[in-house]
């Protein structure tokens, strides 16, 4: 920390210190680099950003902490002469969408790569790189001083965002090559590929609450980028699930996932700590809800919220655990969980409004607490770490 001239960043990476340790580290840093950022891996708290485990992000945008993921090439972190990447292409295009998904969940990409010995860097690494440099030419504007997604969820794709200005991306190309954009009430005033020489303008209307995109023929073979220039503030009206003939279905495709985030440990990060779906009713009065879920859990409580109601629930299954050896490259393993059939509960009843905007919550019964230490964590009930649940039909049924 004295021998580099300024220093912005020091990566802490693993460990278990005390709290009293954290804080001295912290206090060194500062002492001797006082602009020199800390991340998370310091633990106790001490970090002034979230480090997600490796190759891992957020399902919805995180924007009340700054956090980045650290990802690679391949599932190893220094060179190893055996490992072989994805075709060169494959690889370009798959760390550009990730670069812009990170961006669009309002993070950081720390990407790493693995010199040799004599510290060289692998050709295959070089052009990768390469490769996502000659594309950042042309679509830096898409990432660099841009804001997270405004959309709950976009089927084929990410955004990012400026005053003004939506930058789509856009993974999935719609079979009927129509790009609907739900719920923007925006005027929209211009759209375009960004990086097109011609700024050739696409073809677009507006569909109820959602505007329809022409994106019949793709421009840059590694990633498109639509801008979408748009007048006054941002206005989006999010999409909800309607009710047909007093039945409401919600999957689990249709589930937004909500993390809980934090700086205690390594461990102190719940991708899937509770679940959401947003839906209105055509008809007023008492609802059932049945659940059709598979779980890894043998025996677990579970609450669903909806309408300031609040159910409690208890579900069984058969779930096993195998342990499979040497994932990927020979540097990780892996415990897969063994779901169980499914099952068909009634959870309870429900009084729901027409027309209105109803959000079902669904979490464990015990919360999660984030612990310092291995030994502390060994002792929780790893049963609350995450939902652990697969659903198959979420059903809500009018039943007077």
């Amino acid at each position: 920390l004295t021998n580099y001239g300024d220093i912005v960043e020091l990566f802490f990476d693993m460990g278990e210190p005390t709290p009293e340790q954290s804080k001295r580290f912290r206090e060194t840093v500062v002492s001797l680099q006082p602009n020199c950022l800390i991340n998370g891996r310091v633990m106790n708290k001490q970090g002034d950003f979230i480090t997600m485990p490796d190759n891992h992000l957020p399902d919805v945008p995180l924007d009340t902490i700054a956090w980045e993921t650290p990802g690679t090439f391949y599932h190893t972190w220094g060179y190893k002469s055996w490992v072989k990447g994805a075709p060169l292409n494959t690889q370009i295009k798959n760390q550009v969408k990730k670069l812009h998904t990170i961006a669009s969940l309002g993070g950081n990409f720390l990407l790493n790569i693995g010199p040799k010995s004599d510290g060289t860097v692998v050709q295959y690494e070089q052009d990768v790189l390469a490769g996502v440099g000659e594309w950042m030419k042309t679509h830096s504007e898409a990432i660099h001083g841009t804001t997270s997604t405004p959309f709950k969820h976009l089927d084929w794709g990410s955004c990012t965002k400026k005053e003004g200005k939506l930058y789509m991306s856009v993974f999935n190309k719609p079979e009927n090559n129509k790009l609907v954009i739900p719920g923007l009430k925006s005027k929209v005033s211009k759209v375009y590929i960004l990086g097109d020489k011609d700024k050739i303008d696409l073809n677009f209307n507006t569909n109820g609450n959602d505007v329809e995109i022409d994106y019949s023929e793709a421009k840059n073979e590694v990633l498109d980028v639509i801008v979408v220039d748009y007048e006054g503030e941002l206005s989006i009206i999010d999409p909800v699930i309607k009710s047909e003939n007093g039945v409401v279905k919600l999957s689990e495709n249709q589930a937004i996932k909500h993390g809980k985030y934090g700086m205690v440990s390594y461990r102190s990060i719940l991708k899937d700590n509770f679940r959401t779906w947003d839906f209105e009713v055509s008809e007023s009065g008492k609802y059932k809800i049945e659940l059709e879920y598979s779980s890894k859990w043998p025996s677990k409580d579970f609450v669903f919220e909806v309408a300031g109601q609040e159910l409690q629930i208890n579900l069984k299954s058969d779930a096993e655990k195998r342990k499979e050896q040497e994932l990927f490259d020979g540097n990780e393993t892996v415990v897969k969980e063994k779901l169980s059939k499914s099952s068909l509960v009634t959870v309870g009843e429900v009084n729901l409004e027409k027309g209105i905007n109803n959000r079902l919550l669904l979490r464990s019964a015990k919360p999660f607490p984030f612990v310092a230490t291995l030994k502390e964590f060994k002792k929780q009930d790893r049963s609350n770490i995450s939902l652990g649940l697969k659903i198959k039909d979420f059903t809500l049924t009018r039943v007077d």
